[in-house]
């Protein structure tokens, strides 16, 4: 069984080992800063008009809707019908807003 010292000695050879591949890594493969090097972009002005796409631009403090911004509101999602239960007779309390 190794002891302390060679068990120590071989994390630090193999850390720097993953150091390297992880440097090489980078090396041969760099991060695209530049958009035109992206395979696609989609810019936010280019957006189709959707009634789920909403588009605001920041007037001082007030908002005020547009059709060319930068803030998206994301989807807008429907109010779940209301189902009849049948057991809702049987039911002791508001039960709707989970008091007893």
């Amino acid at each position: 069984m190794p002891d302390a010292k060679s068990q120590q000695q071989g994390r630090e050879r193999i850390a720097r080992v993953f150091r390297y591949l992880k440097a090489l890594n980078e090396h041969r493969n760099p991060a695209k800063r530049d958009l035109s090097e992206q395979p696609w972009t989609l810019w936010f002005r280019s957006l189709p008009d959707h009634p789920s796409i909403e588009r605001h631009v920041l007037n001082g403090r007030t908002r005020r809707k547009t059709t060319s911004s930068s803030r998206w509101a994301g989807p807008r999602s429907p109010r779940p019908r209301s189902r009849r239960l049948p057991v809702a007779e049987w039911l002791a309390g508001d039960w709707r807003s989970g008091r007893p």
